[in-house]
């Protein structure tokens, strides 16, 4: 039978209470990030509507970017507040699979979200938008995906151990 190695996340705490810790604050962002989408969805279609908005910094950076009307600006926050709203709920799935300890599941969560890092990265470097400070955040992003991989591991041994876990 082969042991759980003990491995800690970031040299400083338990593997596992660290995946669950960078888990709960990736939720907790990704929470209130949704929220305020939904919010400037929701003032932005009151603005559109001829009602005053409160948000008229908005409208008008949308405007800059070349969306001058407003449809273009409520389908811009609408596009934005589905995509927060898919992560937010991708985030709870990898927070549930860490949680209850699913490692096929929570191996699916991390090699999807390497995956969108990888294209997120591939994307900005072609077209030309990266910055240091966003290549420094991609090389951070990469060890935590490398220690959620590491902890799904830890989970498939453990499960293994037990009986309880065949596969991948």
């Amino acid at each position: 039978m082969a042991t759980v190695k003990r491995r800690t996340f970031c040299g400083c705490m338990d593997l596992r209470r660290g995946v669950l810790l960078l888990l709960g604050l990736n939720l907790v962002v990704n929470l209130v990030v949704f929220i305020l989408y939904l919010l400037a969805s929701l003032g932005v279609a009151r603005s559109a509507d001829g009602a005053p908005s409160t948000n008229g910094s908005f409208n008008d950076s949308v405007a800059a970017a070349g969306g001058n009307s407003k449809l273009t600006v409520k389908a811009i926050v609408f596009v934005l507040t589905v995509i927060f709203g898919v992560s937010f709920l991708w985030s709870v799935f990898g927070f549930v699979a860490a949680k209850k300890r699913w490692p096929r599941a929570f191996k699916i969560f991390t090699a999807i979200t390497a995956l969108f890092l990888i294209a997120h990265i591939v994307l900005g470097v072609s077209s030309g938008s990266v910055r240091w400070t966003s290549l420094i955040w991609g090389i951070l992003q990469l060890y935590f995906i490398y220690e959620f991989w590491q902890y799904s591991k830890t989970m498939a041994v453990e499960a293994t151990e037990r009986g309880g876990y065949v596969g991948a």
